[in-house]
């Protein structure tokens, strides 16, 4: 699948970087010539071109992530970053008029967002994007714009992180699952259609998973921080997610817990289709649920788009023996336990050690 759905346009006798770069640069000449406001079109250029510049030192992963994907489709298709920009800002403007309802998949870290995700990219007509944030830098200048054009430029971003998943990708719906159920306010507000998940788990599970599981993450966020400073920190956020999401209440779609995903994945399948108004296909719907189930994937017979066991398998807060994390879990968690309608358990645990 050599050319893009909608055309490139080329720019003959220059390196494929260079394309990218002078595309942008022409854009923003014709409009400074015209003494407008900047298009749409070239803020989304500008940041696919350099997402570096907007992310700075501070985040590299986002903007790494996103340089990642243009690799992929330079090696898959020999698209040029020139050629690659053309093509999905094309696609964002002609997807503007009728685009496909994106799902976002909102949960803490440990929650099912990425099994979600690649659940949903096997039911065909959508295409998981992984977790697609949006820098700071970048929502300042989207203010510039209308709701619908900010829509845009957020198509284009999608459609990028989608496309090495999917050669179908301009007549396909997104799916991201970046966490924060915050943000399913500014996502409704893009696009009234976006289908809003928003998915729990029993929040001593989900910090112990966060924890002391996805240990990339936590060189990412606190390399020097000791496992008790960690685990009272995932706490505080898993608590703060939850305050959150009653204040975007209205936003969220589907509410679903882990628990019930693993016991039975395909009643939320169903229901995202529902909500999206297409008819349940049965046999992909059953199929995607087996592709991706744990015992399928440890047998080398599953879905790819998986991060199971990644950081090993994660342990119950039924198991955990220290008494200090137990009771670290039950103080911070306590009102999470209750509000998400878990069994409190005793989890205090034992007395501290009398060090006295």
């Amino acid at each position: 699948h050599r050319e893009p759905a909608f055309g490139t346009s080329m720019t003959p006798g220059r390196s494929r970087g260079e394309r990218a770069f002078v595309s942008i640069a022409e854009a923003m000449r014709r409009t400074l010539a015209g003494r407008q406001r900047p298009d749409w079109r070239t803020v989304a250029a500008a940041y696919l071109a350099d997402p570096s510049e907007y992310w700075g030192p501070d985040a590299p992963r986002h903007a790494d992530k996103l340089q990642a994907k243009k690799q992929a489709l330079h090696e898959r298709d020999g698209l040029s970053d020139a050629e690659i920009i053309d093509a999905v800002v094309s696609m964002a403007a002609k997807r503007g008029h009728k685009r496909p309802a994106p799902v976002y998949v909102t949960g803490l870290g440990g929650s099912g967002s990425h099994w979600v995700s690649g659940m949903l990219n096997d039911l065909g007509g959508l295409a998981a994007a992984g977790e697609v944030y949006f820098p700071p830098r970048l929502l300042d200048e989207l203010r510039a714009f209308d709701d619908a054009d900010q829509a845009c430029v957020v198509d284009a971003i999608h459609l990028v992180h989608g496309w090495p998943r999917s050669t179908d990708i301009w007549a396909e719906g997104i799916v991201n699952c970046a966490a924060g159920v915050t943000k399913l306010r500014l996502y409704k507000r893009w696009d009234r259609h976006a289908v809003g998940i928003h998915l729990v788990r029993d929040p001593r599970d989900q910090v112990l998973s966060v924890t002391f599981r996805k240990t990339g993450f936590r060189r990412y966020e606190d390399p020097e921080a000791s496992d008790a400073e960690y685990l009272r920190r995932m706490a505080e956020r898993n608590a703060a997610s939850f305050d959150q999401s009653l204040s975007v209440a209205d936003f969220i779609d589907i509410r679903c817990r882990y628990e019930d995903v693993c016991d039975d994945p395909p009643p939320l399948l169903r229901r995202v289709l529902q909500t999206l108004g297409r008819q349940a296909d049965e046999s992909a719907v059953e199929r995607s649920a087996v592709m991706h189930d744990a015992a399928t994937i440890r047998a080398g017979k599953g879905s790819t788009i998986t991060n199971l066991d990644e950081g090993g398998r994660a342990a119950s807060w039924r198991t955990t023996a220290d008494p200090s994390r137990q009771r670290t879990l039950h103080m911070y968690l306590v009102e999470v336990i209750h509000g998400l309608g878990y069994e409190p358990g005793d989890c205090m645990g034992p007395p501290l050690p009398d060090h006295a």
